[in-house]
Parts: C-alpha cells; structure tokens; sequence
C-alpha cells in the first residue's frame, strides 16, 4: 500500500481548511531515499528553484523556512555551542564562584544547549525519516513530542536553578521532583496513539502550554518574592530572555493550532511559508533568545558572587 504523508493528514483537515494540497511524500519504505528526500523538493524541505520561488512567493520567503533544515541548523547550533562554551570557560581560577557553584552553572548552561539540541535532533530525524513506512512514522513521531518534553524539561530546570540558587538543596530538589513528575505525565500522555493524530493539534498546544506553567510559574514566583523587583530578577535570571523564549513559542505554537497563513491561501504555500514551518523557526529563534540570556547571567555570575540577590541565603 502507497501511504502518503497526505493520507495520514488526512483526519486532520481537507481541502481548504487544511491549505497544504500538493508536494507531499510517498511512502518510500527505503532509509536512504528517505535521507535522499532532504535534498528534494517537498513541503517538508521547502526547496524549490529560483523560478519556482519567484512564482509563488515573490522571493519573499527564504530557502531555511523549513521543517526539516530549520532544525538541522538549530542542532547542530547547540551542538557547536556547548564546545565553545566549555573551551572558553575551562578555568574554574578566573571565577569569582567556588568550584562547585562554578560547575553547577557550566553544567546549568550546557544541560539547556543538550536538551535543545535533542529536541531538534528528534524532529528532524521525524520529518527525514517518516515517509520510509508507516510503522517509522509513528515511531519517530512518538520521539518527536518527546523532544519537546525533554526541552521543556531542561528549560524547567536551568530556569529553576538560577531563580533558587541561593535556596537551601531541600527547595531545590523539591521543585526539580516536581518538574520531572509533571514532564514524565506530559510524555507519558503524548505517547498515546491517538494524541499523536494530527486533528489533535490544539489539544497538544494545551498540553504543553500547561507543562510550562507547572514548569516555569513556581520557581519565578518564588524568586520573585525572593528578589523583590523586575530588574534583580532580570539580573538573577535573566527573566527577559524567558518571557522572550515563552512569547516567540506561543506565537508558533498559535500558528501551528490555527494554521495560519496556509488556510488564508490553499495551494500557494505548499513548498515554504505554512504554519509548521513558521513554528520550527521561531522554536530555533526562541532557544537562541535564551541561551543568551543565560550567558548574560552567567557572565554576570561570573564576576561577583550570585547570592548577593537573595534575601534567603
């Protein structure tokens, strides 16, 4: 049987309501063709020729506004980062941090990077591979809402440590049980089959904005009593940078629920431009907005001794 990605879709929408009609892969039941495909033209890649591009968008969409490219780059961006990172500050003497706190903060910053980089490694294993068969596509779907687990796990926790830092361990390992027992339910509920059907999109984008709160909301209210003021625990946190990941995220994620803007033009976004290729970029966007707001605190951190904010140390 010749199963499409089309044809798996195809509880999720029609038509116009859908706005994707043409460019899909056929299941190719072969690794390697699968590979081959990034370097194709479909609606998961988004290549196209200059002709092509000039048709349909006008050269006003980019090559890299793509499921599949957007998050290649995102990985091995994170990837390339931890390196630098830890090659730049592997003298633990130029810190004004103990030891201990001084690796707790490298591994702060490189468990953030890991967990992105995981993420867009398991989506775009997804897009790359599940064309190969249908039993490969639930599979890596499967691995592709975990990623997105497992980077909200992470963003949960570095975002814990730097707003308790100063907190006795007691508090800190409270709130890193309770993020890892709301990121086990969030995966244990996305691994069931009928949460992965595409006409579930929005019940997802509930879901995971649910775990952000449980995530996010605790460990920022508790620093903000903590802290006292916007602008310590911009400095404490780097809280800009959060709100700045969690906006960039929401609008993705409402583009994807909504599918915006490929339901206002069926058919003419079909190779770049839909909504799935809107949210793999401002996820990558997203993440890069707050690895460097986690930088800016650590450099800070770097200089002076962190607790210096906390009422409670």
């Amino acid at each position: 049987m010749n199963i499409s990605l089309q044809d798996i879709g195809k509880n999720a929408c029609t038509g116009h309501e859908c706005g994707l009609l043409i460019n899909y892969r056929s299941a190719s039941y072969s690794y390697i063709s699968s590979l081959r495909s990034v370097f194709s033209l479909h609606n998961e890649t988004g290549k196209y020729s200059r002709s092509t591009c000039a048709l349909q968008f006008s050269n006003r969409l980019i090559p890299c506004l793509v499921n599949i490219w957007s998050h290649l780059f995102g990985m091995a961006y994170f990837l390339v980062g931890i390196v630098r990172f830890n090659q730049r500050h592997s003298h633990t003497s130029e810190s004004a941090q103990s030891p201990s706190t001084y690796s707790c903060d490298k591994g702060i910053v490189s468990l953030y990077c890991a967990s992105v980089a995981v993420c867009f490694a398991l989506s775009a294993i997804f897009h790359t591979l599940s064309d190969q068969s249908y039993a490969l596509h639930i599979i890596s779907n499967k691995l592709d809402h975990l990623g997105i687990v497992v980077v909200m796990w992470g963003t949960g926790v570095s975002n814990m440590y730097l707003a308790l830092r100063c907190e006795s361990p007691y508090v800190k390992s409270l709130y890193v049980v309770t993020l890892t027992f709301a990121a086990t339910l969030c995966a244990m509920v996305t691994l069931r089959p009928r949460f992965r059907l595409p006409k579930y999109r929005t019940d997802r984008l509930y879901l995971y904005s649910f775990l952000g709160a449980v995530l996010f909301l605790p460990s920022i209210w508790h620093a903000w009593k903590s802290l006292g003021a916007l602008h310590a625990l911009n400095k404490a946190m780097g809280l800009r940078s959060f709100i700045g990941l969690a906006s960039i995220n929401s609008l993705g994620g409402v583009l994807y629920a909504t599918r915006v803007p490929e339901r206002w033009f069926p058919g003419a976004l079909d190779l770049a431009g839909h909504s799935h290729n809107w949210m793999h970029v401002l996820t990558v966007v997203g993440a890069m907005v707050r690895l460097q707001g986690l930088l800016y605190v650590y450099e800070d951190s770097f200089k002076i001794k962190v607790c210096k904010y906390s009422t409670g140390s």
